[in-house]
């Protein structure tokens, strides 16, 4: 495990637990592989169902075993107050929540379950090793940086973990 993958699961996001899960998809083959994916997206569909009082409203009487037949949900049908959006289980401390730039006119504020979130980062990890890239390979990327001092601090943790010089210019702890 590296220094990324320990930072991850410093923020609760079981990556290597993740990691295990998307090797095992990946070696499902052809209609195995489809008829999980059908599997899975039924159960999340079902959950939000039974336990999302805007998404149980958003969906009505649709008949949940059509995938096709559900409402698209636009940017404009989230932007509302998070707590109307979460799921019954979930609060704000048990999920990440993060938002998008708003360069569209409006961010968006969004939330997912942490296991949700390592599987991403672990989609993210697969690529880079597809192209022999890992996390401490060098990399430019291309961001802004959170003005809220906590997202901003969690920001600056992440890249910190992930890159040998994170701060060229700056004294960091390792100066």
């Amino acid at each position: 495990m590296d220094r990324f993958e320990i930072s991850l699961l410093l923020w609760g996001l079981n990556v290597r637990t993740a990691k295990t899960k998307l090797n095992s998809l990946h070696k499902l083959a052809g209609e195995r592989y489809i008829d999980t994916q059908k599997e899975r997206l039924n159960e999340i569909v079902c959950f939000h169902k039974d336990n999302n009082p805007f998404y149980k409203n958003l969906i009505g009487d649709c008949d949940v075993n059509s995938f096709e037949d559900l409402p698209v949900i636009t940017k404009r049908d989230l932007q509302r107050p998070l707590e109307s959006l979460i799921s019954k289980g979930y609060t704000k401390k048990n999920l990440y929540i993060s938002c998008t730039s708003g360069s569209s006119g409006t961010p968006l504020i969004f939330a997912k379950n942490k296991e949700s979130h390592a599987f991403t980062y672990a989609v993210i990890l697969s690529c880079y090793a597809q192209f022999g890239i890992n996390t401490s390979s060098k990399q430019a990327r291309f961001y802004c940086m959170p003005i809220p001092r906590l997202l901003r601090y969690k920001e600056l943790l992440k890249v910190f973990f992930n890159e040998e010089n994170p701060f060229p210019g700056y004294r960091t702890l390792r100066s």
